[in-house]
């Protein structure tokens, strides 16, 4: 059945306020006509979509909870759906705000099954949350820099504040800060939200496709004004055009979509599906986002016919098959997944590690700096025209490269390209001859320049997850701050250039360790990192590593025997 949702005008306000609150801003004592934000709070309380309070106040610098937040997000973007909530063992269905939270399902809870409803939500994870609903990306620009507290956005936010800050949606304080870890006030969320949706009045009309069947007419086309979101399996789109956004849901669990003759011209996100899961047909999409969070799932998307497909985002393990005549022009993987590109496509870019395999062709395909220790597997009758490593990156497999072009130190290329362009300080293998390597010491001047010895990425393991350390003239800084102190740590990597051969790691209290480098990697697990103190389990928790590294930084000395260099490394954990 197809259902149309229209904006409403409550009678349960956002802030758990009475009708009174409707009153316009013009009526709120502590908004006076000067107020930086009174525009705003003005127009979403005469659009109903928030409220004041019975004293006659606004209270806009007043924090506000996520789960407050989060009913404002799904009002003005109109979000539909269901099945979010029975996650978390802290929202219970009696709970004025459960409907809220049944359908954020952009919005995750904490590790302990929580949600925190009451909590309050700062500046960089509102960030976090409107880069995502709107798929928002950093462009590279140092947009951070500008703040005198950049160094305090997490790791995990930074990307989604320079996109925010970039798209003029959120910005700093008039004394340089941005105050990631401040709670966002409530004018500051309208404000934000209503930047986001465009600062007009929003689309109000969301078609939702919640059973299976057939919709769209058989001749003709069906234009929908607003977004469209389809959240069961075994529904057919076709001959429509959406001018809005089209939201495959995660209620299509592991079923079917099928698109014949759509063309969307605001993003597709898909959140649901399987291996054998969405099919276009015939389609025009834009920019189409994968956003799908179990590391188990894998995702099928298929593009058909004539489809054409300008962009597509991974962000969960996606297979992308263009079959036909389909087309996709480009494709970045962002956050370390598995992507099979089976077909033909343009411009391919890694921007973090990850495991690709091809099986078809690509025309230009880039491995970022950032996204060393990347994998990319070719099937015997794949090509790439023009592959490009910034990144230390392994090629494995068979198929044609006809340019290579390498600059990131440490590389392996099993297949032999056309055409290698390689710096002469950079050494790697290609078909299995070894490149610039370095030259051994002793003799006069004048021999092949001698590899820098570099640390490019350390990379902690905890309940078998790779954790980011972020490393800044070699003192890494490890981020636990969305572990919990019982996790467990088991071991971590070393990723070096290919002329380490060893390392010494000191920690106070503990007998000095060596390992070895195979290729420019070193791992250390905790057996060897404790020695004679190891108790036989597989890790150690978080708690006893925090005291381990609070009684003294841990410090790793890197050696290469072929340039006779040495480079030291410290470890950091920040207290919580």
């Amino acid at each position: 059945m197809r259902k149309k949702y229209f904006m409403i005008v409550l009678l349960i306000l956002v802030f758990s306020i009475s009708a009174a609150g409707f009153a316009s801003a013009a009526g709120f004592s502590d908004v006076p006509d000067n107020y930086w934000a009174k525009a705003q709070i003005d127009k979403w309380v005469d659009q109903g979509l928030t409220g004041g309070y019975q004293d006659g106040t606004f209270k806009p610098g007043q924090q506000i909870s996520r789960v407050e937040f989060v009913a404002l997000v799904n009002r003005s973007f109109n979000i539909q759906g269901s099945g979010n909530a029975a996650g978390f063992n802290d929202v219970n269905a009696t709970a004025w705000y459960y409907g809220e939270v049944d359908k954020a399902s952009y919005m995750a809870g904490y590790q302990d099954g929580t949600f925190g409803p009451n909590k309050s939500i700062t500046r960089q994870e509102a960030a976090a949350i409107i880069a995502r609903l709107m798929s928002l990306k950093a462009s590279g620009q140092d947009v951070l820099s500008a703040f005198n507290d950049s160094g305090k956005i997490s790791p995990w936010a930074r990307d989604a504040v320079s996109a925010v800050v970039e798209n003029k949606l959120m910005s700093g304080y008039t004394d340089g800060s941005y105050k990631p870890g401040s709670p966002i006030t409530r004018a500051e969320a309208v404000v934000t939200l209503d930047r986001a949706i465009g600062g007009v009045t929003p689309i109000t009309e969301t078609v939702v496709y919640d059973t299976a069947g057939t919709y769209g007419p058989e001749q003709g086309v069906e234009v929908v004004a607003g977004n469209v979101t389809v959240n069961v399996p075994d529904v057919t789109l076709r001959n429509m055009t959406i001018r809005g956004n089209l939201i495959l849901g995660a209620g299509i669990g592991d079923g079917e979509v099928d698109l014949m003759n759509v063309t969307v011209l605001g993003k597709t996100i898909v959140r649901g599906g399987g291996t054998d899961s969405i099919v276009f047909t015939d389609c025009v999409i834009g920019d189409l986002v994968v956003e799908i969070d179990d590391a188990t799932k894998t995702v099928r998307i298929v593009a058909a016919g004539s489809t054409a497909i300008e962009s597509v985002e991974v962000r969960g393990n996606t297979i992308l098959y263009t079959t036909d005549d389909g087309s996709v022009n480009e494709v970045t993987i962002p956050e370390g997944y598995h992507a099979e590109l089976i077909g033909n496509y343009g411009n391919v870019t890694i921007t973090d590690k990850a495991t690709v395999t091809i099986d078809g062709s690509v025309e230009n395909l880039t491995i970022s700096e950032d996204a060393a220790g990347t994998v990319v597997t070719m099937s015997k009758d794949s090509s790439i025209g023009t592959l490009t490593l910034d990144g230390k990156a392994d090629v494995k497999g068979e198929g044609t490269i006809e340019s290579a072009v390498i600059n990131a130190d440490g590389s392996t290329i099993e297949q032999e390209p056309e055409e290698v362009e390689i710096p002469d300080d950079i050494t790697a293998t290609v078909n299995g001859e070894r490149i610039n390597p370095p030259s051994p010491g002793g003799g006069g001047g004048g021999g092949d320049p001698v590899t820098e010895l570099k640390v490019n990425s350390v990379t902690f393991v905890v309940n078998g997850t790779d954790v980011e350390v972020l490393g800044v003239d070699n003192t890494f800084t490890v981020n636990l701050e969305d572990n919990n102190d019982t996790d467990m740590f088991t071991e971590l990597t070393i990723e070096a250039t290919n002329n380490a051969t060893k390392a010494t790691i000191s920690l106070t209290g503990f007998d000095q360790k060596e390992v070895t480098f195979n290729n420019g990697t070193a791992n250390v697990s905790v057996k060897t990192l404790l020695g004679a103190l190891d108790t036989g389990e597989p890790g150690i928790s978080l708690q006893t590593l925090r005291n381990l590294i609070n009684s003294g930084s841990p410090t790793i000395k890197i050696f290469s025997a072929s340039s006779n260099k040495t480079v030291t490394v410290d470890i950091q954990l920040p207290p919580v």
